[in-house]
């Protein structure tokens, strides 16, 4: 889930602002992310890290775009996510 990759370097980096956005493309992602009785390890670590960092005072808001119209970012992570797929492990 890219959520946890992002949140997970939010934690590890530091943050320079106070207020972050991450954009994706997956409602799914979203909709897993709201399911408060969830046991999906993924989304409990993604929101205790979300936690964490609400208590260090930096507010990550998350933003739904649509998939494959353009958005320069976006579709730079889905190439970034297909190249990885093929990448020998």
């Amino acid at each position: 889930m890219c959520f946890n990759f992002a949140v997970k370097w939010f934690k590890e980096n530091g943050a320079v602002l106070s207020q972050y956005a991450i954009c994706f493309d997956s409602l799914s992602s979203l909709f897993a992310l709201l399911d408060i009785k969830s046991k999906e390890r993924l989304v409990i670590e993604t929101l205790a890290i979300l936690r964490t960092l609400k208590d260090n005072q930096m507010d990550i808001f998350l933003t739904h775009v649509k998939g494959h119209c353009g958005i320069l970012g976006n579709e730079g992570a889905d190439f970034s996510a297909k190249n990885a797929l093929n990448m020998p492990s």
